[in-house]
């Protein structure tokens, strides 16, 4: 997901993530830990679960989440 440069910081992400997951008990997703959104993600309580292995110029990690329900 990506949400253009001007359009940031109005809650658009979160309220399209917070959407996509409300139906599910966990979810996961992989991002760059160097992202923008990876800060999003933290705030919204999603914990980095590892990091991939394979590439040193891009940092990946497995972001996951689970519903208050």
């Amino acid at each position: 997901m990506f949400v253009h440069p001007d359009s940031r910081g109005q809650g658009i992400a979160r309220a399209l993530l917070t959407d996509m997951v409300a139906d599910w008990p966990a979810a996961w997703l992989i991002t760059s830990t160097e992202a923008p959104a990876a800060g999003l993600y933290r705030n919204m309580g999603w914990r980095e679960a590892g990091h991939l292995a394979g590439s040193s110029r891009l940092p990946l990690a497995v972001f996951t989440h689970r519903s208050n329900r």
